[in-house]
């Protein structure tokens, strides 16, 4: 049904998706080969419900591939049958299934005990996107300063995403330990519109630092990934140069980022070169958190 109005203020359709998706391809796959992944469906568009989607379906053909895996962080320790896409006909195929954001575990098939990249979430509430600019930037001094690389994206909806590679061989507990502790040191040097609290009624008005979405089971919305969101937005990847006050994050959409993408260098160049030093990058932090 490539007519079906998934976004009905924009008028976009399931094929609209579709393209998009075909179009950003070369782009978004790098990020997705091999990496289990979990599917957010909007069968009937963003007015409709959702669902998340770990296991493949049944009546999924057999060229798409799937691979098993074991949340170890429950404590049945459930096996999941999920999608891995290493096409352009395979992200096409999750779009046909009304997939609207793509979300990814932050591991590889060949190491699923071990951790690649961790997530930093500048989650706004009502603040400004200003906010989670200045603090992406505060970030980034941290993460130059200890020898580790960050690249930044937008959420997709209101806030800010930054994106720290590890290279490969880091257990999941010490990627949680270093994201937590980047957390800290953010939210301490801007006390005033920055929180780590997790229950909402004790945050104030303060942007939430989402030190969490690094797990075993935690997902995080995919570099170029589009969003249930008015206007059909997209997870897009910045230079750090292109991150100021003034940037409007609703002007990445399945209609400007792949003119952008055709127009400018992938801002994820060096994602998978990049092999930190993690435990010197451990050590500093512990200084920094110390002083």
């Amino acid at each position: 049904n490539p007519d079906k109005v998934f976004w009905p203020e924009s008028g976009y359709t399931k094929a609209d998706l579709c393209r998009y998706y075909a179009s950003i391809a070369p782009l978004m796959l790098p990020f997705l080969r091999g990496r289990p992944l979990v599917l957010v469906r909007h069968p009937d568009g963003i007015a409709g419900k959702s669902f998340y989607q770990w296991n493949v379906p049944d009546g999924t053909p057999a060229w798409m591939r799937r691979l098993d895996i074991s949340d170890t962080e429950e404590v049945d320790r459930s096996a999941k049958h999920v999608f891995l896409v290493d096409d352009e006909d395979g992200l096409v195929y999750l779009a046909n299934l009304g997939c609207i954001p793509v979300h990814v575990l932050a591991c590889r098939e060949e190491s699923l005990g071990t951790c690649d990249f961790l997530t930093v979430d500048f989650d706004l509430g009502e603040r400004p996107f200003a906010d989670a600019v200045r603090l992406g930037l505060s970030l980034r001094e941290v993460l130059d300063d200890v020898g580790l690389q960050g690249f930044p994206k937008t959420s997709g909806q209101r806030g800010l995403h930054v994106l720290v590679p590890l290279g490969g061989g880091i257990a999941f507990e010490a990627a949680k330990l270093l994201v937590e502790l980047l957390g800290r040191i953010v939210t301490g040097r801007h006390p005033q519109i920055a929180t780590m609290e997790r229950k909402l009624d004790k945050r104030g008005d303060r942007v939430y630092v989402d030190t969490g979405q690094t797990g075993t089971s935690r997902t995080i919305v995919a570099p170029y990934s589009v969003r249930a969101h008015a206007g059909a937005t997209v997870s897009t990847p910045l230079a750090w140069e292109e991150l100021h006050a003034g940037l409007d994050p609703t002007r990445f959409t399945i209609v400007t980022v792949p003119l952008r993408a055709a127009d400018i260098d992938d801002p994820m160049l060096g994602f998978f070169e990049a092999k930190p030093d993690v435990l010197t990058a451990l050590t500093a932090l512990d200084r920094w958190v110390r002083g």
